[in-house]
């Protein structure tokens, strides 16, 4: 659809109680638009989030580790990164906080120089 981050901070100020399963993949989405999204009401409601194929790297990552609802505001079961500019230290981050919720591609797991 050609999402750019300021389609995602106009988007995220609408409230929609309904959504539970958002598909933002291979989009013009950076960590901008990942900070926009946590300003929002939807982490606290999405059991399925899709952000692979945006250009999203380790800042983004660890916003959404650190960002992301804890305990019952928690409700996501799948998180998609696969195919994203994120590195070892945002791997990371993701992995302790999401463990086997997050999805990355194997291309992201290889050392970055």
């Amino acid at each position: 659809c050609g999402i750019t981050d300021l389609q995602c901070d106009l988007v995220f100020n609408f409230s929609l109680p309904s959504l539970r399963d958002l598909d933002l993949s291979n989009n013009l989405i950076t960590d901008a638009g990942v900070a926009d999204l946590l300003r929002s009401d939807l982490p606290r409601q999405l059991t399925r989030l899709i952000l692979g194929g945006n250009a999203i790297s380790d800042e983004g990552a660890l916003l959404l580790a650190d960002g992301w609802p804890a305990g019952d505001g928690d409700r996501l079961e799948d998180l998609n990164l696969r195919f994203t500019n994120i590195g070892q230290a945002g791997q990371s981050a993701l992995l302790r906080r999401f463990g086997g919720r997050v999805g990355l591609s194997r291309g992201d797991l290889a050392p970055r120089p």
